[in-house]
């Protein structure tokens, strides 16, 4: 049993950013429309076992691994998930330790601001 079959998935769009340009995050492709575990979450983190820290709001993602290409560095990029906007910041592998296949990606996604290449604002 995987993650997928324990939680409900929902669409995301998956999109390539162009990093490091004047006018800021901008998307180098239509978003590819794919299906994963999307948690929100907001609040404090536990740093030890008397300390605590605010860790804002962020968001993460269950992704299939057979939707993405072994060369894509998938940080960096973006996801849109109900019309937010999320860059992701963090990536792991979720294995699965008796076969040792990997089940899932982990993505950790803060929010972001982002905007298409063609679009008439960076004229």
């Amino acid at each position: 049993m995987t993650v997928f079959d324990l939680f409900k998935q929902v669409q995301y769009g998956y999109v390539k950013l162009d990093r490091g340009t004047v006018f800021g995050n901008i998307t180098t492709q239509e978003p590819k429309t794919l299906y994963g575990v999307f948690k929100f979450r907001r609040g404090y983190t536990r740093d030890g076992a008397n300390m605590e820290s605010f860790s804002g709001e962020v968001a993460t993602l269950h992704a299939h691994p057979e939707d993405f290409e072994s060369d894509d560095p998938i940080v960096g990029n973006g996801v849109v998930v109900d019309g937010v906007e999320y860059e992701v910041s963090g990536f792991t592998k979720g294995t699965n330790f008796d076969t040792g296949e990997i089940e899932h990606y982990y993505l950790t996604l803060k929010e972001a601001d982002y905007t298409s290449e063609d679009s008439d604002d960076n004229d």
